[in-house]
C-alpha cells in the first residue's frame, strides 16, 4: 500500500542510490508510482544527481565530493569540515558553481 506522506529528498536520494531496506524501498516506490508530485521530484533529483556526477568527473583532485557539497549546503558538516569547504569555495569556481546549481535545484524540488 502506498505511503500517505511524501518522502523527503533524502529518502528519494537513498532510493536513487539503492540505500533503502527492501521493505522501505517497496513502500517508497509504491508511493512514487501513485503520486505525480513525488515522481516529478524524483525525476528532477535523478537529473541533478547525474549532473553532479558529470561535474565531478571534471573536478581536480582535492575538491570536495558532491555529497560533501550537499552536506555543506544543508548545514550538516562539523565546524572544521565546514571551514575547509568554505576556504575551498573561495578558490574553486567549479565547486562554487556546482554548489549554486545544487542549491537552486533543491529549491525547485521544494516547490514541487
Amino acid at each position: 500500500m502506498p505511503t500517505t506522506t511524501h518522502p523527503d529528498d533524502r529518502v528519494l536520494y537513498e532510493l536513487i542510490d539503492n540505500e533503502l531496506t527492501p521493505e522501505r524501498r517497496r513502500e517508497v516506490i509504491a508511493h512514487v508510482d501513485s503520486c505525480h508530485r513525488c515522481m516529478n521530484r524524483l525525476r528532477l533529483l535523478v537529473v541533478t544527481e547525474q549532473a553532479l556526477q558529470d561535474a565531478w568527473e571534471h573536478f581536480r583532485k582535492g575538491c570536495p565530493t558532491p555529497e560533501t557539497l550537499y552536506a555543506y549546503s544543508e548545514g550538516e558538516l562539523p565546524g572544521d569540515e565546514r571551514a575547509a569547504v568554505e576556504a575551498h569555495l573561495k578558490v574553486c569556481a567549479i565547486c562554487e558553481f556546482v554548489l549554486q546549481e545544487g542549491t537552486a535545484m533543491s529549491e525547485e524540488c521544494a516547490l514541487l
